[in-house]
């Protein structure tokens, strides 16, 4: 059995407690990028709630992580340059750039020093 509030009684209480408004936001995804992992809710009911001055965003949804991604952005002229140097294609000087985390010198040792 459940308690029954009105919606006026919901939003007395609510602004006593500080929370000045709460507004629902469409989504289909949201993704966290941490240092190690990326967590991904799918379809997710996504609420920005303003509470004593700080916004906040509750998220619920199915969740699924991605353990020990990192996110390497290499520069094209970088690519470029490792696949002229080391005669290998721009696909496979991008995939060995992003492996070394953008390391350069190391992409080329690699390259150079057995196939990949």
């Amino acid at each position: 059995m459940g308690i029954k509030i009105r919606e006026s009684d919901l939003k007395k209480i609510m602004r006593q407690i500080g929370i000045s408004s709460q507004e629902t936001i469409e989504a289909e995804e949201v993704v966290i990028i941490g240092k190690q992992k990326k967590i991904h809710i799918k379809e997710p009911n996504v609420f920005k709630i303003v509470m004593q001055g700080q916004t906040l965003y509750q998220i619920i949804g199915g969740v699924e992580i991605e353990e020990n991604t990192m996110i390497v952005n290499v520069n094209q002229d970088d690519v470029n340059f490792i696949a002229s140097q080391a005669g290998v294609s721009e696909e496979i000087a991008k995939k060995v750039l992003m492996e070394e985390k953008g390391d350069v010198a190391k992409a080329l040792i690699r390259l150079k020093g057995k196939s990949v």
